[in-house]
């Protein structure tokens, strides 16, 4: 009986080098992980602005945004991962080439979020509000119900407060030939 038991704490003595290495693995997985400095690219503001349509329209009817363009395929994958805020005017629009059905998830985000899905004439034509967080390894896709060539991110709540709706305009001080290359 005793040189049993001794089989099997040699056994699991031997289990423990990969169970240590499959544990530093998963601590170090990319979703698991905020970027580092020399992985992220240079941040690009553009200032904008969404127009409500079929309201009335006032020098301050239209909502004033300072956004970070996410234009290459790093940056679209990247999004606001691992951020915890965003400024209260402040948020990311995804610039596509092409209209498409253009996606997003929710994998390593610190903090709910709203999603407008933006048509290439600029036209606001679904949004998603109060996105949760994913850190699963299987997080939903969130797609837009038409080809969309542009996503905005913003804070959640942001839509509500704002009676942002479908319809409504997004609009930008560059236009879309100089934003997207």
């Amino acid at each position: 009986m005793h040189n049993k038991m001794a089989q099997g704490t040699r056994a699991r003595l031997r289990m423990w080098p990969m169970l240590a290495l499959l544990t530093a693995l998963a601590a170090h997985a990319p979703w698991q992980r905020a970027p580092d400095a020399a992985e992220a690219e240079p941040i690009e503001l553009v200032d904008a602005w969404i127009r409500p349509a079929g309201r009335a329209q006032t020098s301050t009817s239209a909502i004033p945004l300072r956004l970070e363009v996410a234009r290459s395929q790093k940056a679209w994958e990247r999004g606001l991962m691992f951020r915890d805020t965003l400024p209260d005017n402040g948020g990311m629009l995804f610039l596509f080439p092409r209209a498409d059905y253009h996606g997003i998830w929710m994998r390593g985000m610190e903090m709910p979020i709203d999603v407008l899905f933006v048509s290439a004439g600029h036209e606001i034509v679904s949004i998603r509000g109060h996105l949760p967080p994913c850190w699963t390894r299987r997080c939903r896709v969130y797609p837009p119900p038409e080809p969309v060539q542009y996503v905005l991110e913003l804070q959640a709540g942001f839509v509500d407060r704002h009676l942002i709706r479908a319809g409504d305009r997004l609009e930008w001080d560059t236009g879309p030939e100089s934003l997207v290359r």
